[in-house]
């Protein structure tokens, strides 16, 4: 395949599949801390009543528990496109070889 400037495309399955793994294992990092930061903030928070630090750490660990979430749904939707395209690369790959070989 070639791009607009004639260029050769090439896609290496081997790598997509490579990459989709390791956003899934950053996933399962990002899952697995997640919780690490909004538990002190949390439990900061609680040392503090009354003050405004207080309702800034409780904030903070909203904010936080919210971002970590969506990250970790970003790498686990990315993870996953990227191993179904290599698979997908791969199935194409070997059917067009078969019709080549006129199996």
């Amino acid at each position: 395949m070639t791009d607009l400037n004639g260029s050769t495309v090439r896609a290496d399955p081997q790598a997509l599949a490579g990459a989709g793994k390791t956003a899934l294992d950053f996933r399962q990092i990002v899952l697995a801390t997640a919780g690490t930061l909004e538990t002190a903030a949390n439990k900061a928070a609680t040392g503090l009543p009354g003050w405004q630090t207080a309702s800034a750490l409780t904030r903070l660990a909203q904010t936080w528990e919210k971002q970590s979430d969506a990250l970790a749904d970003r790498l686990g939707r990315t993870g996953g496109n990227l191993e179904s395209t290599a698979q997908q690369y791969r199935s194409t790959e070997a059917a067009n070889q078969a019709a080549f070989e006129g199996r």
